[in-house]
């Protein structure tokens, strides 16, 4: 292995064992309280695939579609107002990308063109941009295709850290990217990067597949996995180590191999993403013969919980709190809680597949029934137990 760890430190979380047991996972195994925030719908907010990027304390949830940047009301749901707007003017940006909140003063991170931007939430306006760095300048590498057309080593996706400096991702696309990660300071000066040691082979060399690597933090750290490895890598401003190997047994991805597999190939694999963690727990997502599933690691135990989806085909940990829908975790807010989406579409299906229960919840929960599946998204907060 590349990086050295004290064994004592680098845990195994075994899934190709717990498959075999999966079964429902319920969300009280960690979760003390559940909240629901519906985003308000109208003619006035109706957004391509949008998706919550942060939560701001009580007053503001952050959402981000295609081509809008816009906050809304942490405790009503209702929309407060776009912030900034997309075009060719100074004031403008060029797409609202992934980015969330500066967590050091509150501004708002949008796109550029080969920079990010930053806007106030105080004004609306422009108050920083931050170059994002040129990896060649650092020993990127430049692939050149038979037509002659060519692609350089660059950061495929950004992150702000809260430890006060931006978290740059480096997609393998030729396949011998010798840089994995790169944290620079929001000069746009590099602190610190890190070498990539895995490579592959290429297939077609015209042909570049995007995977969704992972990315989080936890207790003062970075955390990043790449969709082929196995293996969650733990990183600050000084040195990168690994933290997490998935066991994925016969059914691990060859990363390797990973450009020659076929269709059938890769849906016998099991591959993991959309990873989270806190104190007590790892929480991630498995991908397998073409089916999501939840799984959940604790870390005091090692042990690893696999769930099947529900009769209605809806994905997540199961909802015993208040028996509504399922919930899975995609980002953890700076106080500790766990926040995911439904889709309204979801929010629809599970009415039409669970009348009887339906029947049965609270009053402020069968004010849902009414949602258009063409809806705004419906955000979940969970309290963790302590």
């Amino acid at each position: 292995m590349a990086y050295e760890l004290p064994a004592q430190d680098l845990k195994t979380i075994e899934v190709a064992e717990a498959y075999k047991d999966r079964y429902r996972i319920n969300l009280s195994t960690f979760a003390e309280s559940i909240e629901y925030i519906r985003l308000e719908t109208s003619d006035e907010t109706l957004y391509s695939y949008p998706t919550v990027r942060g939560i701001q304390g009580d007053s503001i949830i952050l959402v981000k579609s295609m081509n809008r940047t816009s906050i809304f009301n942490r405790k009503t749901g209702s929309f407060i107002r776009d912030i900034g707007h997309i075009g060719q003017d100074p004031d403008s940006y060029q797409r609202p990308g992934p980015l969330g909140f500066n967590t050091d003063n509150g501004n708002v991170f949008v796109y550029g063109y080969r920079k990010i931007i930053e806007y106030s939430l105080a004004t609306d306006r422009i108050v920083h941009e931050t170059n994002v760095p040129d990896l060649m300048e650092i020993g990127g590498v430049r692939t050149t295709f038979t037509s002659g057309a060519y692609t350089d080593t660059q950061i495929n996706m950004n992150y702000w850290s809260e430890q006060g400096y931006f978290v740059g991702l480096v997609t393998n696309l030729s396949g011998k990217d010798p840089i994995k990660v790169v944290l620079f300071s929001r000069d746009g000066q590099i602190i610190k990067f890190f070498e990539n040691k895995q490579t592959f082979e290429k297939k077609d060399p015209k042909h570049m597949k995007v995977q969704s690597n992972s990315y989080y933090e936890f207790d003062n750290a970075g955390y990043h996995k790449e969709y082929f490895s196995d293996t969650t890598f733990q990183f600050n401003s000084q040195k990168i180590q690994p933290k997490y190997v998935f066991n994925n047994g016969k059914y691990s991805p060859p990363y390797k191999r990973q450009d020659f597999l076929t269709d059938d190939e890769s849906n016998r694999l099991m591959f993991i993403k959309l990873l989270q963690e806190d104190s007590h727990f790892v929480y991630f997502e498995l991908h397998h013969q073409q089916q999501y599933r939840v799984g959940l690691f604790n870390k005091k135990t090692n042990q690893t919980l696999i769930s099947d989806p529900e009769s209605d085909d809806l994905n997540g940990f199961y909802n015993d709190l208040d028996n509504f829908v399922p919930f899975i975790p995609s980002f953890r807010t700076q106080e500790g809680y766990l926040v995911g989406t439904i889709s309204a579409e979801d929010v629809y299906t599970w009415f039409q597949s669970n009348k009887s229960k339906a029947n049965k919840l609270p009053e402020h929960l069968k004010r849902f029934k009414n949602i258009d599946p063409e809806d705004n998204p419906i955000v979940m907060i969970v309290k963790p137990k302590n």
